[in-house]
């Protein structure tokens, strides 16, 4: 990694307490090629490119977001660091999808967002 290096490309899969860290990279493209390869050749896997900060302990809040399909499972998942994120957890649905974040990790995210699928279900369903 270069002395300008300002970021690190993380290449994680699964979801929930499967989530791990497969490959990091100083290369975004080099870190999309893995990603594409892996996810072409591994039916059942989805892996995904992190953008990570470099050198750095603290920069903000991380934020743990993911999205929820109808099925309640894990289509998509990551982190974010944010400067000033809200300590609240946030949750929306859209068409079809439940997206749900929090600061307090990808569990906690799930669980809102899977809470927030049930709350949806059984208002369809009169209950």
């Amino acid at each position: 990694m270069s002395e300008a290096a300002k970021e690190v490309y993380i290449v994680t899969e699964g979801c929930y307490s499967d989530y791990r860290i497969e490959a990091v990279f100083s290369d975004r493209a080099k870190a999309d090629e893995f990603v594409e390869f892996r996810n072409l050749y591994e039916h059942g896997s989805y892996y995904q490119v992190e953008t990570w900060p470099v050198d750095s302990a603290k920069c903000g809040d991380i934020v743990y977001c993911v999205w929820v399909n109808r099925s309640g499972e894990c289509v998509e998942q990551q982190t974010e660091v944010r400067e000033h994120s809200e300590p609240e957890d946030y949750v929306h649905s859209r068409g079809g999808t439940i997206y749900a974040e929090s600061t307090r990790g990808y569990d906690v995210a799930l669980k809102i967002a899977r809470d927030k699928l049930a709350e949806i279900k059984a208002r369809e369903a009169g209950v």
